[in-house]
């Protein structure tokens, strides 16, 4: 499953403005130069940006940066970048370090690429990085250096997106199953789901406010009967797109509903 840029197009703008005072957010990031490290990231034409999706910030004094997923490629070249906070207001950026395209043989899956990383997250406890591999229903636990640690594969993710790394625990938005699963830092356990009812296309961005409040989109929900909702012409809602946000508490219990047809709720 694709999912839409639109919906992350919020959350984004609220990450980039909590990026520290001098820190260029806006930098035109392609083309894409040769990583420090001497390898290329992507050879020719695909030395570039494409489809940045997921934003993970590093603050740590030992390498600052930000991480973007890059989605665009379809299973070719999609990687996650890291790149320096400062830079030239126009023109490219080098990368700082690169995950991806070749991961080494990771399984489950047995493959050795990353087929649409969308959604990223860090520890800033221990700098390691979560990246949802969308279409091979995993998730990935890397070191700083980029090394592989651990593998969620257990059946309880299968589009995994939106990464919120909090209280000694990471959660992963699943729009397909309409849920938010929680696991332990280190991907080994599963400690249970988060999911509503009035999920109708499911979440595929999350965040989590300082009161450890989950706040997940819901997007192009379309209702009405003829959308096959007939809960909403019995409520007297209008058929046509219905985004929502449903906002949880620290225990996953949902607190609010906020649609497009009640904004002082």
């Amino acid at each position: 499953m694709r999912s839409r840029p639109l919906a992350c197009l919020t959350l984004c703008v609220l990450f980039l403005a909590a990026l520290p005072a001098g820190a260029s957010a806006w930098s035109q990031l392609t083309p894409i130069v040769p990583s420090t490290s001497g390898s290329p990231w992507f050879s020719g034409s695909d030395n570039k940006i494409v489809y940045p999706k997921g934003l993970a910030l590093d603050t740590s004094s030992a390498s600052p940066g930000i991480w973007v997923s890059d989605v665009g490629h379809f299973n070719v070249l999609d990687g996650v970048i890291k790149f320096p906070l400062a830079g030239s207001p126009v023109g490219g950026s080098t990368p700082i370090q690169v995950i991806g395209p070749n991961l080494g043989q990771v399984s489950p899956p047995n493959t050795s690429k990353l087929d649409y990383p969308g959604g990223i997250g860090l520890d800033p406890a221990t700098n390691n990085l979560y990246i949802s591999d969308t279409q091979h229903g995993r998730v990935l636990r890397m070191s700083p250096a980029g090394q592989i640690l651990n593998v969620a594969a257990d059946g309880h993710v299968f589009h995994p997106h939106g990464i919120v790394v909090r209280n000694s625990r990471i959660y992963v938005a699943d729009p397909t199953q309409n849920t938010i699963e929680m696991y332990s830092l280190d991907l080994q356990t599963h400690l249970g789901t988060i999911s509503s009812l009035d999920f109708k296309t499911g979440p595929s961005e999350i965040a989590m406010d300082a009161a450890g409040n989950l706040w997940a989109p819901d997007e192009g929900y379309r209702g009405g009967a003829a959308n096959g909702h007939p809960e909403d012409d019995a409520a007297g809602v209008l058929p046509g797109d219905h985004g929502r946000v449903l906002v949880f508490n620290s225990a996953g219990t949902q607190t609010r509903l906020i649609t497009n047809t009640s904004f002082g709720q």
